[in-house]
């Protein structure tokens, strides 16, 4: 699955090398004035399955959400409050640093080491330098 890809990515080659070996490859469409979507995008003009929820990717892989939910439920109980309003300030659209910073009200230091900490639980991923997602 690529969720961001610029025209020329590295994304995109491996997508392609995955086409090239029958590999099934979904791409998350995106804004068509934005250079991170414009491989995503290139991809599914291409053929590439649309994922528009995570729901879809784990309907194509015939994961049961449920169980996913529960799972993502336990781990939102063991968070601090601080790491619980970033968590929520999150979705699966990257943020930059700076969007989170004003949405939680909290100094640069102490976002980027609730960030870490966040990502050391494998709740939240840097997916390009200063833009983060669940």
């Amino acid at each position: 699955m690529v969720r961001e890809a610029r025209e020329k990515s590295g994304s995109l080659i491996t997508a392609d090398a995955a086409l090239e070996q029958g590999k099934d490859v979904y791409a998350l469409p995106g804004a068509v004035n934005s250079p991170l979507s414009s491989g995503c995008n290139r991809l599914i003009r291409q053929g590439a399955g649309i994922l528009l929820s995570p729901e879809d990717l784990l309907e194509e892989m015939g994961i049961s959400q449920g169980k996913i939910m529960k799972n993502v439920d336990e781990n939102k109980i063991k968070l601090e409050t601080q790491e619980n309003l970033v968590y929520s300030c999150l979705d699966f659209t990257p943020k930059s640093l700076t969007e989170i910073v004003r949405e939680c009200n909290l100094s640069v230091s102490l976002l980027l080491d609730i960030l870490v900490s966040l990502e050391l639980k494998g709740l939240v991923g840097e997916i390009s330098k200063k833009y983060y997602t669940k």
